[in-house]
């Protein structure tokens, strides 16, 4: 039920979003700066909600090896949260935000190479996308559907444990 929840609010979030910012945002905390009346702190809750609804199934179902890997991505989750991405304003809370989010992506697509690699087939409409977007020279907007892709594969994870 949990999971449900947070794709709910994942969905409901990036489509919000989207149609207030009038266009794909460069990413989905970037996209809060766009709307100040919202404040980062919609971003925090928005974070650390998902994180909170996703994480207790992944640690409880990921292997042995990969229980680490669990810990340092819900700690990079909950940094990505509290730091918010405002250059102008927080050089320092960009930079922890941006190596936590590498962090993230990285641990929680290592958990699912170790114990669902078939999840990773989920990437195959990003990668042919990118390559046809780079192909016809066009603007693309990479993080935005990376973290989306991202996401889509953690859900994925948790919902066939």
């Amino acid at each position: 039920m949990n999971i449900i929840i947070a794709i709910t609010l994942f969905f409901a979030y990036t489509l919000i979003l989207c149609v207030a910012n009038k266009k794909i945002p460069q990413s989905l905390s970037k996209a809060v700066l766009a709307l100040p009346q919202l404040g980062t702190w919609v971003w925090t809750l928005f974070i650390g909600a998902i994180s909170a609804l996703c994480f207790p199934t992944i640690i409880n179902t990921s292997s042995e090896p990969t229980f680490p890997l669990a810990f340092i991505t819900l700690m990079a989750m909950l940094t990505i949260a509290v730091c918010p991405l405002d250059q102008q304003k927080h050089k320092d809370t960009t930079i922890a935000h941006t190596i936590a989010t590498y962090v993230a992506i990285i641990c929680s697509q290592l958990i699912i190479i170790m114990n669902k690699p078939i999840l990773l087939l989920l990437w195959l409409p990003y990668l042919a996308a990118a390559a046809y977007i780079y192909k016809r020279k066009e603007k693309f907007i990479p993080t935005f559907w990376i973290e989306i892709t991202c996401f889509i594969t953690i859900f994925a994870y948790c919902l066939l444990q």
